[in-house]
């Protein structure tokens, strides 16, 4: 609990110039990071546990928001 109201927390994410969903989905793709250098599973796998329903979208969306692939940063893990 953020013991605020939405609109409370509306607020101050505005006055920080943030939104909820670019928390949300930074939570999501640190989320894939963590467990693409865990070995938690494949892209596939990866991508469902971060609750994409398709690694072709995920994929696009990881890539875009660290200019690499899963599976090219699968394999500079693997260096």
């Amino acid at each position: 609990k953020l013991f605020m109201s939405v609109s409370s927390l509306k607020r101050k994410l505005a006055a920080e110039e943030v939104s909820f969903s670019k928390i949300y989905l930074d939570a999501r793709m640190n989320q894939a990071i963590k467990l693409l250098r865990m070995g938690a599973g494949n892209i596939s796998q990866v991508a469902t546990m971060c609750g994409y329903d398709t690694p072709s979208y995920f994929i696009a969306i990881f890539k875009r928001h660290f200019k690499i692939t899963p599976l090219s940063f699968m394999r500079t893990m693997n260096h």
